[in-house]
């Protein structure tokens, strides 16, 4: 059975990461099928190519940049990829541009002096990461997740919503734990000021009242 991959990227990064080279390089290896990835020239509609591409392929690629870590298509893509359990693999020239939910996944740094080796090297991952058998993408991207779905879809009923889309649910998770991401950040340089490396409540709580301070300023 061939392997079908979707595409995940901006626009403006497909000259950067040779994204129509590295397409055609994949499809030369008989192991893969399809390679899903919207061109400009494409009829059909990007909700369409989006829903279809990711639904169908068999390896989730996230190319990773400054650009597609603030596009809310992207961000789209990806969650869609967790909720239906696809395997991801990210591509970045640098970790820092990796979303925090993506890094527990494999991936290859991107090199464009040697574009050839890397897509040997994403091909062999392909590949690696195909045969492995692991736990569900949602199972890993929250361990608890069965816990924290329930939660959310509690919130969202005692505020007297009839029904919530799992894509909600995640899209709210995501905006937590960026949140809570930048608190932990704050409350560790706390602690590192102090002389500790555990890091204690009153950090959390320092960490808390300064960023709505900030959030305030902000806003």
């Amino acid at each position: 059975m061939s392997i079908d991959i979707f595409f995940s990227y901006v626009e403006k990064d497909s000259k950067f990461f040779r994204i129509e080279y590295i397409a055609q390089k994949l499809k030369s290896y008989s192991e893969i099928g399809n390679v899903f990835y919207w061109k400009k020239s494409a009829t059909e509609s990007i909700p369409k190519y989006m829903s279809e591409g990711i639904e169908n392929c068999d390896i989730f690629i996230l190319f990773c940049s400054p650009l597609s870590l603030k596009s809310s298509p992207v961000q789209k893509e990806w969650g869609e990829a967790i909720i239906l359990d696809k395997k991801i693999i990210p591509v970045f020239k640098a970790m820092e541009f990796v979303p925090p939910m993506i890094k527990q996944f494999k991936g290859i740094q991107f090199d464009a002096y040697y574009i050839d080796q890397t897509i040997k090297e994403l091909f062999d991952l392909i590949i690696k990461t195909v045969k492995i058998k692991v736990k569900s993408v949602k199972e890993r991207y929250i361990s608890r997740k069965p816990i924290h779905e329930k939660l959310f879809e509690k919130l969202f009923e005692d505020n007297g919503a009839e029904n919530v889309d799992t894509a909600a649910i995640y899209a709210l998770i995501a905006y937590i734990y960026d949140l809570a991401k930048e608190i932990t950040e704050m409350a560790i340089d706390f602690a590192t000021h102090a002389g500790r490396k555990k890091i204690i409540i009153a950090d959390i709580e320092l960490a808390i009242k300064m960023y709505n301070k900030a959030f305030l300023l902000r806003h």
